[in-house]
């Protein structure tokens, strides 16, 4: 399914939950859930990137889940760019950072991430060169 699909998806369920939402809790470095939604959104950034390298998270400004019937992730998180090219690796928490004058790249990503029932929905994506 394409992912017009699961936006639309994303969007009515926060839409109908909206309202029964609490405040974001921070989270611990070695939860499992939030390890497994951090792959997820950083597999689907990199899917979406037009770059032709791979990009990993290096370090975590902040990890939140706002709890409704199922989980919004906010993720924000610091990555560079590996040497690994994407047509290459899948994983790129196996590659090594690229530390080429010219091609070494950072950039301060912020990820949401809906999780309902074993689903999980990228939401947004966003980041910028620093």
């Amino acid at each position: 399914m394409g992912s017009l699909y699961w936006h639309r998806i994303a969007l009515l369920v926060c839409v109908a939950v909206g309202s029964l939402s609490t405040q974001p809790l921070d989270l611990q470095k070695r939860d499992n859930t939030i390890q497994e939604v951090v792959f997820f959104a950083l597999i689907n950034y990199n899917e979406i990137s037009p770059d032709l390298y791979l990009y990993k998270v290096v370090k975590f400004q902040s990890k939140e889940i706002q709890v409704m019937m199922g989980a919004e992730y906010l993720i924000d998180a610091e990555m560079v760019r590996t040497q690994c090219l994407k047509a290459e690796y899948a994983n790129p928490n196996d590659c090594p950072v690229m530390i080429t004058d010219g091609q070494s790249k950072t950039q301060s990503c912020h990820f949401v991430v809906l999780v309902w029932r074993d689903i999980k929905v990228p939401v947004q994506s966003i980041c910028k060169d620093t």
